[in-house]
């Protein structure tokens, strides 16, 4: 049985990039190797919130 799971990494800057984690990792048919992670090139930007006085 394959197990997908949506896991978040941060990066240096104030994004944070999603992924696919795959267990166990499966057959990319393209390269024809095994993947276990895939970028799906979406981020989510860290929200500043700003202080008025």
């Amino acid at each position: 049985m394959k197990r997908v799971t949506l896991r978040l990494k941060k990066s240096k800057g104030e994004k944070t990039y999603l992924f696919l984690d795959y267990y166990p990792p499966i057959l990319d048919p393209r390269t024809n190797t095994r993947k276990r992670q895939e970028y799906l090139g979406m981020y989510i930007y860290e929200s500043r919130r700003c202080c008025s006085a």
